[in-house]
């Protein structure tokens, strides 16, 4: 599954892109896996902001809390039928565009995978359609949306992430 994707952009690049503005700066990383701290952008009070959040929903299960056990990040959203996005997905507040340059994908034998990479051609950034959320365990968060692959993905993986495509020179 897509737990590693680039942003070989700056945030000023993104922020024009997506006609949004940055909040504060930030340092901005080229890759992002599950657990770090990940470029967004999203609408307040009539703006667009670019924001830095961390990269994953926390999950803690009645199990998890009854062993002690820490909450495990949930930055994949695959199926909007589970209670855990119940409140999330309806509410507009809490959507979120990530921007992206390439996402990668495992491949190969495990102990030995290798990354393979995939963009969209002829944009230089796009959007993949997320979720984000301030918790109480973590603060600000963000996920991602999944869906059924593409014939260019599927070989790699059955899911791919969001992508959601430009209306007006503007991500939407």
């Amino acid at each position: 599954m897509c737990n590693l994707y680039a942003v070989r952009k700056s945030a000023e690049e993104v922020a024009a892109h997506f006609a949004a503005e940055i909040t504060k700066p930030f340092e901005q990383h080229e890759e992002t896996a599950k657990g770090q701290p990940g470029m967004i952008v999203r609408g307040h009070n009539g703006r667009r902001l670019v924001q830095q959040l961390r990269w994953g929903f926390p999950r803690l299960t009645a199990n998890m809390r009854a062993t002690n056990q820490a909450p495990t990040a949930v930055n994949l959203v695959a199926d909007l039928t589970n209670p855990m996005w119940s409140e999330t997905e309806q509410d507009p507040r809490y959507r979120c565009l990530i921007p992206v340059t390439a996402f990668a994908e495992p491949a190969g034998k495990r102990g030995s995978m290798t990354r393979t990479w995939f963009r969209v051609k002829e944009e230089p950034i796009f959007a993949w359609a997320g979720f984000c959320r301030n918790t109480p365990l973590w603060g600000p968060v963000y996920g991602g949306m999944t869906s059924d692959s593409n014939a260019a993905v599927a070989p790699f993986n059955p899911r791919m992430p969001v992508l959601l495509y430009r209306m007006s020179g503007i991500a939407g």
